[in-house]
């Protein structure tokens, strides 16, 4: 993380007006934890947790956020049998945060409770 830090930060002493070339939301958390006050807009394809876009730091989401993606996975949930139902999983890696928050907003759009839940940590 430390050598993109220091792009980042590179292309904002050297003028750029955007940032392109994250994939991830959890390198987007990362950097805007460690670099707080960049001021360049990141634009990214793929980095979907909540916390991204928006805010300060300036970050550009053109993908859905996991809010919108949980509402349709709750839609197709909410559609299947109740046998069907009480025989889900909902499977969360706690290390990632799309995982993360995918699960948490997924399990707020439900009216039924997911039966079973199960918490994995991927190892690196």
């Amino acid at each position: 993380m430390e050598s993109t830090l220091k792009a980042v930060q590179q292309a904002e002493k050297d003028g750029a007006k955007i940032i392109m070339g994250f994939v991830a939301s959890s390198g987007i958390l990362t950097l805007n934890k460690l670099y707080p006050e960049r001021k360049t807009p990141i634009m990214t394809m793929m980095a979907t947790h909540q916390e991204v876009g928006g805010k300060s730091p300036p970050t550009l989401q053109m993908s859905y956020d996991d809010g919108v993606q949980s509402k349709s996975l709750a839609r197709v949930f909410e559609r299947l049998s109740e046998k069907e139902r009480k025989n889900a999983f909902l499977l969360t890696d706690i290390t990632n945060p799309f995982s993360v928050g995918l699960s948490r907003e997924f399990k707020k759009n439900l009216s039924h409770a997911v039966i079973r839940e199960m918490q994995y940590v991927t190892p690196l």
